[in-house]
């Protein structure tokens, strides 16, 4: 049974978001910079660009929407923030969806633009996910379309821990962290409720509900908070769990960016930061460290942003 009162998070509701306040001016500034004008003849370059690669039509309707704004910053906005929803102070505290294009569309000496059509798709798929989170679209009522995504992240977590602390040497060990992945992945990203998370972290790992009985021992023994509240006690499971006396969260948060890319870094508490690195890796931009993407997550990666992009 999926949360009853699934309420969409913000980047607000992170962790690594309100370690830094200077993200909340970052934002700001990119909502009130400069934005393609989309009532010239010049616009008509960008529409053709995408029309012409034959993708899905309805992707033609998020870039042409009124509440698409292709913003134009003196500065290209912070990797992770490319992409965002925000209210807008210009448009009556309206939610837009605000696509940073300094990487795909560029002014040509010539007049109008040369588009970058692979990276604009991507930042398109990206803003529909994330329009349709903040919409209520993507909730934990969706769990058969996010078993995928859920494997992906526990493949992607368990890589960062096993390359920090080699895991994988110890029988069972990379096995027990792809249960609490998903398991984190459920029942914070998506806000699923417990049983149902157990259910599917058992059926990916292969466990019977005996072999799951060990694990919730250990959960129990060191359930001071609710270690898949946050990021924060996350870590601190995986920590105790595994006796990494090396681990800690700026650690995993360093490491993470290495392997994957800058960009991906609030995938480890934010759902559609999540869909958007799987969904970036599929289109082939090469925004982020798409070739490690590729090789840890396989199947599942094409799985879920398949699955995704129908929807759109």
């Amino acid at each position: 049974m999926a949360t009853k009162n699934f309420i969409p998070r913000t980047y607000g509701d992170c962790v690594l978001y309100n370690k830094y306040p200077a993200y909340n001016k970052v934002l700001m500034d990119g909502i009130l910079s400069t934005s393609i004008d989309k009532g010239v003849d010049d616009f008509d370059d960008i529409v053709y660009e995408i029309k012409r690669t034959r993708v899905n039509r309805n992707l033609l309707k998020v870039l042409t929407s009124p509440k698409t704004i292709l913003i134009r910053p003196e500065k290209p906005m912070p990797k992770p923030f490319v992409v965002f929803v925000a209210k807008d102070p210009k448009a009556k505290n309206e939610r837009h969806l605000f696509i940073d294009v300094s990487n795909c569309i560029s002014t040509s000496s010539k007049g109008g633009y040369l588009v970058n059509s692979t990276r604009l798709i991507s930042h398109l798929i990206s803003g529909w996910s994330n329009m349709a989170y903040s919409a209520g679209q993507i909730t934990p009522h969706s769990a058969n379309k996010l078993e995928s995504a859920a494997t992906c992240f526990a493949k992607l977590f368990t890589h960062v821990i096993d390359y920090v602390g080699k895991i994988s040497v110890v029988a069972d060990a990379r096995d027990k962290c792809m249960y609490l992945s998903v398991r984190y992945f459920f029942e914070n990203l998506a806000q699923m409720e417990e049983d149902r998370s157990r259910e599917i972290a058992r059926k990916k790992v292969g466990w019977s509900e005996a072999k799951e009985g060990t694990m919730d021992y250990m959960l129990v023994s060191n359930k001071k908070d609710n270690p898949f509240a946050d990021i924060r006690t996350f870590v601190h499971l995986i920590h105790e769990t595994f006796k990494l006396e090396k681990l800690n969260l700026d650690g995993l948060v360093e490491t993470w960016m290495y392997l994957y890319g800058p960009g991906t870094v609030f995938a480890i508490e934010y759902l559609p930061a999540l869909m958007t690195m799987l969904t970036d890796a599929y289109t082939g931009g090469f925004i982020n460290n798409q070739k490690t993407i590729e090789k840890i997550c396989g199947k599942d990666m094409i799985d879920f942003s398949k699955s995704l992009i129908d929807q759109i």
